[in-house]
């Protein structure tokens, strides 16, 4: 796990305000807050994601989620994706997530509470299958969105999310490879364009694109999202053989 973070503008605030409100909500129940996700990895980009917690509790029933949708439901709240558990359900599911709980354990920040995912032995046997359904299941929400969308503004910011999903997924797949990328994107799309030899362009566009690096225009779009569904085939054939 980290011990600092860095995030811009006002959503460290905003964050600080957030576990706030959690204590004041849940008092003794609330177990443990742990920021993850792009946020903790130092890739979080105001306007394109989203905050993601991780919050323990000591029950996750129907009344402490409509207390969290009430949370939630606040507009200044609204990139917050705030995933609940318990500490008996982590420790039977550390076999079924790996991706996600990986992740968690090894970039989250602890926001409140104890570090409850430090500690957590993750059980990868599962990693190499969660990480091949994962990218099929993209392929084809990705394949869908490009017969539906029709506006070409709908259509880049739709590749935003499904190239941050792609690079999520990637980073666990190399390391069913034995090839540990940093927290960075960098490393990861080395590492996917010399052990996969995958054409890395189209990620690369959108991230630049998202930082304000280059500008996509609107004609440009259809031709990225071809790339990108190329690319990301590559990725699910290269998952399959593994």
């Amino acid at each position: 796990m980290k011990d600092t973070v860095s995030l811009p503008g006002n959503i460290a605030k905003v964050t600080g305000d957030f576990v706030g409100r959690l204590k004041d909500i849940y008092g003794e129940d609330l177990v443990s807050a742990v920021l993850y996700g792009s946020a903790s990895r130092g890739e979080f980009s105001k306007g394109a994601s989203n905050v993601n917690i991780a919050v323990v509790l000591r029950d996750t029933g129907p009344d402490n989620l409509a207390k969290m949708r009430a949370l939630t439901g606040s507009f200044r709240f609204r990139t917050f994706r705030p995933v609940l558990f318990t500490e008996s359900y982590l420790a039977r599911s550390l076999d079924v997530f790996p991706i996600e709980f990986l992740d968690i354990k090894e970039n989250g920040i602890v926001l409140y509470g104890k570090d409850v995912f430090g500690s957590c032995d993750i059980d990868t046997t599962n990693l190499r299958f969660q990480c091949e359904h994962e990218l099929k299941a993209l392929l084809i929400r990705a394949r869908r969105i490009y017969m539906t969308y029709r506006d070409a503004g709908a259509l880049k910011k739709a590749l935003f999310g499904l190239t941050t999903s792609a690079l999520h997924i990637s980073r666990n797949l190399l390391r069913t490879k034995g090839y540990l990328p940093g927290a960075g994107r960098a490393g990861v799309l080395d590492g996917i364009s010399c052990r996969f030899n995958v054409d890395t362009g189209p990620f690369s566009a959108m991230f630049d694109a998202r930082d304000g690096v280059v500008r996509i225009r609107a004609g440009e779009v259809d031709a990225l999202f071809r790339r990108f569904l190329s690319s990301l085939e590559s990725l699910t054939e290269a998952a399959d053989r593994s």
